[in-house]
């Protein structure tokens, strides 16, 4: 097989090119985002001992500057799938994700720390949007919808399992849980055995005669609302460190302990994916958005670190179905010579929350709700809101639509 022909299930042939080992290799390269956040998360109040000089405004940028490099990386890496084959960029992106990730546990300091952080997001931005689109290119809409499922499940699965070895991991030595980003070396061994060559888009649109076409409004539609969701859904993986410690609930462990709760839920509900979207069709983000709403509230009420583990298990339940929504959505509307750049403006959109998402805090801070039970409570008002407007609107098309036939 020299290159990858769309929706040809006879290119993936026999041996190491087999359909199901191009799956698995796919599955397992586009977890970078979700990997980052996850070993970062239950070591903020660990880094914060560790480095007198690491102020709150210093720790939040240790979360969001990963995703700040990501996006220029993102935008780079659309432009080179136009003229490079997309298998060595997933792995070059891979192998400057690890070493960077490695490179953290020698840090001396905050800002080295911080320059890590950086230069794995632009290994993360330079492969990640690449493996949604793969997706997109080479499947069918049942199969691609229940691979974008699939996809969030393993992201999902290695977070739960990350978080919650980095959390145990940050009582001994905060830093040995840097290690965890050799897990990343099984990973190229299966992208240089089983990913497939892919054409250079330029070359391929021009041997189909395809024009670029331009982004329509649609693709502005769902990336944006990519972004405003994951403003407010970070909110929880900002704080939760700080909340449990700070307000004796638990420890460091715990708090790894509550973020793997909610990849876990995640994992197993975007195993679903697929009949969940078809079962539900339009009604499906407003249901994911209750169970946003609902784990916010419980957050904000917590009393106990059981409490805190419910209201992680909802937000999983949100994130994984919302996030390959969004994803299958952005598949749908980008015209066929827009979808690796539909994908990227998705990841871009995704990750982008996390970088507004420390002055979202400080707004809803000015408002008189500063202290992080309050921020919580905020915010599940917020997804309370938007989650009515979106069924009213699924309500009123689904009307339109029963009228139509009608008329």
């Amino acid at each position: 097989m020299e290159y990858a022909r769309k929706h040809d299930e006879s290119q993936w042939g026999k041996g190491r090119k087999s359909k199901v080992g191009a799956k698995a290799a796919l599955l397992l390269s586009g977890d970078d985002g979700m990997v980052q956040t996850a070993l970062i998360s239950p070591l903020l109040a660990s880094i914060a001992i560790a480095y007198p000089d690491a102020t709150e405004l210093l720790l939040d940028q240790a979360m969001s500057v990963t995703a700040m490099t990501m996006l220029p990386a993102m935008l780079c890496s659309s432009v080179l799938a136009r003229y490079f084959n997309k298998k060595r960029l997933i792995m070059f992106g891979t192998v400057l994700f690890m070493l960077a990730g490695l490179s953290a546990m020698l840090a001396p300091d905050m800002g080295v720390l911080i320059l890590t952080r950086a230069i794995l997001g632009i290994g993360a931005g330079i492969a990640f949007p690449l493996v949604p689109s793969s997706i997109a290119y080479l499947f069918g809409e049942h199969e691609k919808n229940q691979m974008l499922g699939w996809m969030n499940a393993c992201g999902s699965f290695l977070s739960f399992t990350l978080s919650m070895a980095a959390g145990w991991v940050a009582l001994v030595d905060w830093k040995l849980a840097f290690l965890f980003y050799l897990i990343f070396i099984p990973i190229l061994v299966l992208q240089y055995l089983f990913l497939p060559n892919f054409k250079p888009e330029k070359r391929e649109a021009s041997e189909h005669g395809l024009a670029k076409e331009p982004l329509n409004w649609k693709m502005w539609f769902v990336g944006i609302s990519m972004l405003l969701f994951m403003v407010l859904a970070m909110v929880a993986t900002f704080k939760l460190s700080l909340f449990v410690e700070l307000n004796g609930l638990g420890t460091s462990a715990d708090s790894g302990m509550g973020i793997s709760f909610m990849t876990c839920a995640s994992f197993l509900i975007s195993l679903f994916f697929a009949p969940y979207l078809e079962k539900l069709k339009r009604f499906a983000p407003a249901l994911s958005l209750c169970f946003a709403a609902a784990a916010f509230f419980t957050l904000s009420a917590a009393q106990s670190v059981w409490m805190v583990f419910a209201g992680m298990v909802l937000l999983g339940l949100c994130m994984g179905t919302i996030n390959p929504f969004f994803m299958s959505a952005m598949s749908i509307v980008a015209p066929d010579t827009r979808k690796t750049l539909g994908m990227t403006m998705m990841c871009i959109f995704q990750l982008g929350g996390q970088i507004f998402t420390p002055y979202y805090m400080m707004l809803v801070g000015s408002l008189g709700f500063a202290d992080e039970r309050a921020l919580f409570g905020f915010t599940a008002g917020v997804f309370f809101v938007v989650a009515i407007a979106v069924a009213a609107f699924a309500l009123l098309v689904m009307g339109k639509e029963r009228r139509q036939p009608a008329e």
